[in-house]
């Protein structure tokens, strides 16, 4: 599936990482994401860039937890089919 795929590439080097679109809403078109969904796909990306660029510490992963990582949705890829708010799953991070 393209979701499967778009998670194995963004796994696939160090400059590279993927953010979930997990419960993210859109704007009714199935597409675009609605305002609120689009600022927590940013706080995802930033995560994911502290992650990748070795910026995150003990203290802010205990602050935040794991609520800007959640898990993706592929367990037995291409099962999956999103509710009528929730758009795809992965979203890639290229640094």
């Amino acid at each position: 599936t393209v979701n499967a795929s778009i998670v194995k590439f963004g796994s696939s080097g160090e400059h590279i990482g993927v953010v979930s679109a997990r419960g993210l809403q859109h704007k009714g078109d199935r597409l675009h994401f609605s305002s609120t969904a689009a600022d927590e796909l940013g706080k995802r990306y930033a995560w994911k860039w502290l992650e990748m660029t070795g910026g995150l510490n003990l203290s802010l992963r205990t602050i935040v937890g794991s609520s800007l990582s959640p898990p993706f949705i592929l367990t037995s890829l291409g099962s999956h089919h999103p509710e009528a708010g929730e758009p795809k799953d992965a979203s890639v991070l290229d640094q």
